[in-house]
């Protein structure tokens, strides 16, 4: 079952959404990343090395003969503030402030081919507590049994997964409940520079419930809802790397969810990136669907690309230009308004979360700057938003609907700037925080958004390494 969580306000008027944006460090990820400011130039992950949990290389790891056991400890607190928050359609309101938490506690078990991860968090919005309206989330995050050898390895469990640079399918840790998944996943190597991931989850399982929004109430039986994957990867070290996938997605209505979806949508993309020469790094993606969306048949595509370049300076500077490209549900019915899955998109679109990979047209510059001899870094994005189709709906990273003008014809939206820092001030703690916002344009005022909206947030955090 995929899990975000409640533990934070669930729309786009109240939570900036999604992924941190690392300012400093590249996170673990099956390729380089965009929104990193100072790229190290590691090698690009695959998802196994992603996935795989290596106890052994753990400092706090505790040997005892072939068996390694590993604790992991994380805390987060983040302050967060909007100011003139849009709603779906309607003028900027007032201002929203909130603080949202996540304690993590986890144990890891290593012994010959065999590994096993049990990762409990606690993940709650401030002002609500048990006996009163317990707006927390405690739970199982991830809990995984895996079998492994140096050609893959095979794991059963409520686990977080990431392909390509999560665009379409990643654990969301921005969101304090985040995201996991209740799945199979097998991964192999093979012809040296070749491996295959496949992957199967379980969305929601199969219900039999009266639906009593509709007159008269009706009985729903449905089959369950699934996700699954195949991606064959092509890797040559850090000048290359592809993954050519397919995505399929299968939603049926849930009882707390019992609106008449149906979806059978089937995803073929490409994803690369690689390092072609030294301090230059590029990635790109193309993704097409096809299929039934809410029992239509439809056709949508999505395109992005990113290039960051390094300069060798004493205070690292790293600039990245980019694009982002997402159809919309044409009045015509020949595009369709095109599904994201499970994305990580707070880390992409603006770190103020009004946009998301749909009915979206993405231009991008930003700059960081990661100071010499302190562990700070400084990050500084210039964003230009646009509808793919003016016809269509402008939605939020979450997929809440921010407006929609059948007789809108201007694209443009509007700009936003983005001011970011994180501070390392000892090894395994930091500092974060951030200013945005966003400017509408005449696209934005025919959704009835006329006046800048703007987001902040301060973050403390510490976990093991």
């Amino acid at each position: 079952m995929s899990r975000a969580g409640n533990a934070q306000p669930t729309d786009a008027q109240t939570t900036p959404g999604e992924e941190e944006i690392p300012v400093l460090e590249q996170e673990a990820a099956p390729g380089p990343e965009r929104g990193v400011v100072v790229p190290e130039e590691p090698e690009p992950k695959s998802p196994a090395e992603n996935a795989t949990v290596t106890f052994s290389k753990n400092p706090l790891a505790i040997k005892l003969g072939d068996l390694t056991l590993t604790p992991f400890l994380q805390a987060r607190f983040r302050q967060e503030t909007r100011g003139k928050v849009y709603g779906d359609g309607e003028q900027a309101a007032n201002s929203l402030h909130f603080l949202t938490t996540r304690v993590r506690l986890g144990l890891g078990a290593e012994w010959k081919f065999l590994r096993i991860l049990m990762q409990f968090q606690d993940a709650r919005l401030f002002g609500t507590r048990p006996g009163f309206d317990d707006g927390g989330a405690f739970g199982l995050h991830q809990g995984i049994l895996e079998f492994w050898n140096d050609r893959g390895f095979i794991r059963i469990g409520r686990q977080e997964i990431i392909y390509g640079n999560e665009r379409m399918i990643g654990p969301l840790d921005w969101l304090m409940a985040a995201r996991s998944f209740d799945a199979l996943r097998l991964h192999g190597f093979f012809l040296d520079k070749f491996e295959v991931d496949l992957f199967g989850s379980m969305l929601a399982r199969q219900q039999s419930f009266v639906d009593d929004t509709v007159d008269p109430p009706v009985l729903v039986e449905n089959s369950g809802s699934y996700l699954a994957t195949a991606n064959l990867i092509y890797n040559n070290g850090t000048k290359l790397r592809i993954e050519a996938y397919v995505l399929y997605r299968h939603d049926r209505p849930t009882a707390t969810l019992p609106a008449p979806i149906k979806n059978d949508i089937v995803s073929p993309g490409v994803y690369l990136t690689g390092v072609p020469i030294d301090d230059l790094r590029y990635t790109g993606e193309l993704t097409m669907q096809g299929g039934l969306q809410n029992d239509q048949r439809f056709f949508a595509f999505a395109a992005s690309g990113d290039l960051d370049y390094t300069f060798a300076v004493s205070w690292k500077t790293t600039i990245n230009g980019g694009f982002a490209y997402a159809t919309g549900a044409s009045q015509d019915g020949r595009l369709s308004e095109f599904n994201n899955f499970f994305p990580t998109n707070h880390k992409f679109y603006g770190a103020a979360d009004l946009f998301g990979l749909r009915n979206l047209i993405d231009g991008h510059l930003t700059m960081g700057v990661k100071t010499p001899n302190a562990p700070v870094g400084l990050k500084l994005g210039l964003y230009t938003f646009a509808l793919a189709d003016p016809s269509a709906r402008w939605s939020a990273a979450p997929g809440i609907t921010l407006g929609q003008n059948v007789n809108n014809t201007t694209r443009t939206l509007g700009q936003e700037v983005d001011g970011l820092f994180k501070w390392v001030f000892v090894p395994w703690a930091s500092l974060s925080g951030g200013y945005t916002v966003f400017f509408p344009n005449q696209g934005a005022r025919n959704l009835g958004h006329d006046i800048a909206t703007h987001w902040g947030y301060l973050e403390i955090g510490a976990q093991t390494p």
